[in-house]
């Protein structure tokens, strides 16, 4: 097992050296720039996904309910049949 463990930690070791290597090389100013530039569209895109979703299950008239249940989260319409 602490072999296992021990290559597993070997591989680690090495992805982390290089992937900050690259990221010297790159620039750590320019990473952190578009790190927050990725970021800002990962939430736009999340936020365009929310309504896109939203408009789909008034679309097939299927209304939001608020529960804690997440296997009943969702109910038809009356509208729908």
């Amino acid at each position: 097992m602490f072999l296992f463990l021990l290559k597993d930690l070997m591989l680690y070791h090495d992805f982390n050296q290089t992937f900050w290597r690259k990221v010297d090389e790159y620039g750590r100013e320019r990473m952190s720039r578009d790190e927050l530039k990725l970021r800002q569209m990962r939430e736009e895109g999340l936020k365009g996904n929310i309504r896109r979703k939203k408009r789909e299950l008034r679309k097939f008239g299927i209304a939001k309910r608020v529960s804690s249940s997440p296997v009943s989260n969702y109910k038809a319409s009356q509208d729908s049949f």
